[in-house]
């Protein structure tokens, strides 16, 4: 077992490791899951920094060298609020941590509150990221992601 398996294992508890294909590339990406504790279909979703190359048969960095921490909710196919970034050269371990404590009050913070579905990062033409409603067009909410 690695760090990152080891760390995740004290934080988590039990959690679902899987190995994704990358679309395009000879590798896989490694995530790791587990269902929250008050909404059982949305999991906490933490992706390695780690990219596992079948050409080289061994582990690789991904290209930013960070781990991506995101809320997924399985019944509605839907990323829940922003995907925080915690790059490997930071204090990691404290990032993930305070995510995976606090992920809990950011899903209520996730609920539109105009029409109730989930708000979703989403990118505008200029490449600047906000939170908008997964009901859009019907519903057009947006917020701005608070750095």
């Amino acid at each position: 077992m690695n760090e990152i398996d080891s760390f995740l294992k004290d934080l988590l508890g039990d959690y679902k490791k899987r190995m994704l294909p990358i679309k395009g590339r000879y590798g896989y990406t490694i995530s790791y899951s587990k269902p929250t504790f008050s909404f059982p279909t949305i999991d906490i979703v933490i992706i390695s920094p780690f990219i596992f190359d079948v050409n080289l048969n061994g582990y690789v960095k991904n290209e930013e060298n960070c781990f991506y921490c995101l809320l997924y909710d399985k019944e509605t196919d839907i990323i829940i609020g922003e995907i925080v970034r915690v790059y490997r050269d930071w204090d990691w371990k404290n990032e993930i941590s305070f995510f995976a404590y606090t992920c809990e009050n950011l899903i209520s913070e996730c609920e539109c509150p105009i029409c109730n579905f989930w708000l979703m990062q989403r990118v505008n033409k200029y490449g600047h990221k906000f939170l908008g409603c997964s009901g859009f067009p019907e519903c057009d909410f947006s917020k701005e992601i608070e750095q």
